[in-house]
């Protein structure tokens, strides 16, 4: 398991908030210090820890885990049926016609 992919996507996701590791780590019941030793990789949270992290960053797990999975790309994939549901259907149709271009694409190779 790669550690150092876990933490990376935990700092990530706290800066995109706008979060320090102090406001994460009090939110998550954690020191400042953990946190940092977490985003490093040198150290691995619990499970406890981590899903307290994955609540106080407001996301799932599977968000953080996503590359490490090989079923992470399911809660990309879902994410992007609601964004897609929300566009004009000119617009569903381009990006159909782009996703379907691509696939064919990949599958010749």
């Amino acid at each position: 398991m790669d550690v150092t992919r876990i933490g990376k996507n935990i700092k990530e996701k706290r800066i995109s908030l706008g979060l320090t590791q102090e406001q994460l780590s009090e939110k998550a019941d954690v020191s400042p210090a953990y946190i940092g030793m977490i985003e490093r990789g040198e150290k691995v949270p619990k499970l406890e820890t981590f899903v307290n992290i994955a609540n106080s960053l407001n996301v799932t797990a599977d968000e953080l885990l996503g590359d490490m999975l090989n079923v992470g790309y399911m809660s990309k994939l879902a994410s992007f049926q609601i964004e897609f549901e929300k566009l004009n259907r000119l617009d569903q149709l381009r990006i159909t016609n782009m996703l379907e271009a691509f696939m064919k694409t990949e599958i010749k190779k």
